[in-house]
């Protein structure tokens, strides 16, 4: 599976959907953070708004009419209606084994589980699948951004399983 996404993310690279957009390797160790910053665990957040819900309603919807493989790669290529350049909004989705299938916000995390972690180093897809399993699929959390010169950003995700995958929509918080 991890060499099939690999493989997805070479195709979808060399035909140019992804020609709009600086993708740097995420770093294989996480930074000490800086003095002043505040970085946690992932923690539950408050509900998602209205607009997430319905986001994600599209993106099932765009799963089940698509399919699974071209639906991932139409949420890694930063395009709407799956990528709100405004909101910092995207797809993120993980397969059953916890490796990351598709991400809007980092192409780069596509076939791994290692890079993908919180502002604290904690690894992200355990948390969704908890956040899914336990936590009403709403997860908040922060992450250092290499489009903001590693500042630790807060986001939020509403997660949703769908088959042996989860997906959610991820927007960057206020909260």
């Amino acid at each position: 599976m991890r060499l099939l996404s690999l493989c997805l993310l070479v195709l979808a690279s060399s035909s140019g959907l992804f020609a709009s957009r600086n993708v740097t390797a995420a770093p294989a160790a996480v930074p000490a953070r800086a003095p002043g910053t505040k970085a946690g665990p992932a923690k539950p957040a408050k509900p998602m708004a209205a607009d997430d819900k319905a986001a994600l309603a599209q993106v099932v919807a765009h799963i089940k009419s698509a399919g699974r493989q071209q639906a991932f790669l139409d949420f890694t290529a930063r395009r709407p209606p799956f990528f709100d350049q405004e909101r910092n909004r995207y797809v993120v989705c993980l397969d059953a084994k916890r490796v990351v299938v598709a991400h809007g916000g980092f192409a780069t995390y596509v076939g791994s589980s290692e890079f993908f972690r919180d502002a604290s180093g904690k690894l992200l897809p355990p948390l969704i699948w908890d956040a899914v399993t336990s936590g009403g699929g709403v997860l908040r959390y922060e992450i250092r951004s290499d489009e903001t010169n590693n500042k630790v950003e807060k986001k939020s995700g509403l997660f949703q399983r769908i088959k042996d995958d989860v997906c959610g929509i991820v927007a960057r918080s206020s909260d």
